[in-house]
């Protein structure tokens, strides 16, 4: 079966991706104490939930380009990271990621207060963020953060985009495609209150690698949407 985006033949196996989502979010609690057990530090750690996420994404990434390479035996271009124009970049990057921001930030507050209203209930902040807020200092403040700009972005688009929508697209069209990767984008987070706002986040950049054919501009879109929630998380860290 021809893929859209690439032209060639591209084929991956459901098992593959099961695969991969069970070693990496099925295993996150085996992950996770694993690493408490070496570090020797308790839950509210903030080097053993750096370490937790960093090794995750890396964990990601690395199974999805071992199968994409050795595998499939796609090239990287093949795949989608290949180089686009600076104005595709622009567009569907930068401007990209603050029209996701600015998107789920009305749908996020407009939940907010729904929830706050019908059932007086106050929806807790996602992970990464709880993280943020709770830096004793500056540098792991940065820390998180990069960890959420420029790591999250890379590993998340590499197998959610490049993997994850081309199968979907493939077995029900591109509508559907771009609809189930946002489902699977959504899921993944592990967060109830924030689902709505991931799967429409997860819907835009499956679009905009559609469009761009490359993974570039979705990554640039992903990592401006969250550079701008960081730059406002950090001006709640800096007043307390």
């Amino acid at each position: 079966m021809k893929d859209i985006i690439t032209g060639k033949d591209r084929a991956y196996n459901l098992g593959d991706i099961l695969l991969i989502i069970i070693i990496v979010f099925g295993g996150k609690n085996i992950i996770y104490r694993g690493l408490k057990f070496v570090l020797a530090v308790n839950d509210s750690s903030l080097v053993l939930q750096f370490s937790f996420h960093l090794l995750q994404s890396l964990l990601l990434v690395v199974l999805t380009l071992c199968f994409v390479k050795f595998k499939y035996n796609y090239s990287l271009v093949d795949f989608g990271l290949k180089k686009t124009k600076l104005v595709k970049i622009i567009n569907y990057g930068l401007l990209g990621g603050i029209s996701i921001w600015l998107v789920i930030t009305f749908v996020n507050n407009f939940i907010h207060s729904i929830i706050t209203k019908l059932f007086n209930l106050n929806p807790p902040a996602q992970g990464a963020i709880r993280n943020l807020l709770s830096s004793d200092n500056l540098f792991w403040f940065i820390a998180h953060s990069l960890l959420i700009i420029i790591i999250a972005p890379i590993t998340e688009e590499i197998f959610f985009r490049g993997v994850i929508y081309p199968y979907c697209k493939n077995k029900l069209g591109i509508i559907n495609g771009i609809l189930i990767n946002g489902v699977v984008f959504g899921v993944a987070h592990f967060n109830f209150w924030i689902f709505i706002p991931t799967f429409i986040g997860g819907i835009v950049l499956a679009w905009i690698f559609e469009q761009t054919r490359s993974l570039y501009p979705a990554i640039i879109a992903h990592s401006t949407w969250n550079c701008i929630v960081i730059f406002l998380v950090y001006i709640l860290w800096e007043v307390g």
